[in-house]
């Protein structure tokens, strides 16, 4: 709740103060900064806000389905505490998948990437595999039935 400065005493909420606080309660260990390869993490994407209304946004990646459901789990049990701290309806989370991890359309596919490695083979190119960590249209199209691999044309290590 926005008050004048010289009435807050006992009274005011201010949106930007709990954000922080929010943010501040994401394990610093579990964001890009500090994890690779098949390690999930948490990312703030974006953080904007007044006294009245603070909003963020993040991505939450992880590579086993279940651990993915709980870093999203996770996100609600802080909404919960900071609305016990500072009461009901003070912080609100609202979770959307974008999509999943496409291991789970590329496995059961799994000779597409065999097909793939044995064509970059004949064209004399070693192949090598390493977890995308990050959002790809390879990712979004899998997620909608299309089995599809990131193909990395060696430019990029």
């Amino acid at each position: 709740m926005n008050i004048h400065p010289g009435l807050s005493k006992n009274q005011m909420k201010n949106a930007i103060l709990i954000a922080n606080e929010y943010l501040n309660m994401i394990p610093e260990a579990e964001t890009p900064a500090h994890t690779e390869m098949y390690e999930g993490y948490y990312h703030v994407l974006d953080f904007k806000g007044e006294v009245e209304l603070t909003t963020m946004r993040f991505y939450i990646r992880d590579f086993d389905r279940d651990r993915f459901e709980n870093r999203k789990e996770q996100m609600h049990r802080i909404e919960e505490f900071l609305n016990y701290k500072y009461g009901e309806g003070t912080v609100s989370v609202k979770t959307e998948d974008t999509y999943y991890n496409m291991a789970e359309q590329i496995l059961p596919n799994f000779e597409i990437v065999e097909a793939i490695k044995e064509g970059m083979e004949k064209a004399g190119f070693a192949p090598y595999t390493k977890p995308m960590r990050g959002g790809t249209d390879g990712s979004v199209l899998s997620q909608k039935g299309i089995p599809t691999p990131n193909i990395c044309d060696g430019i990029y290590r």
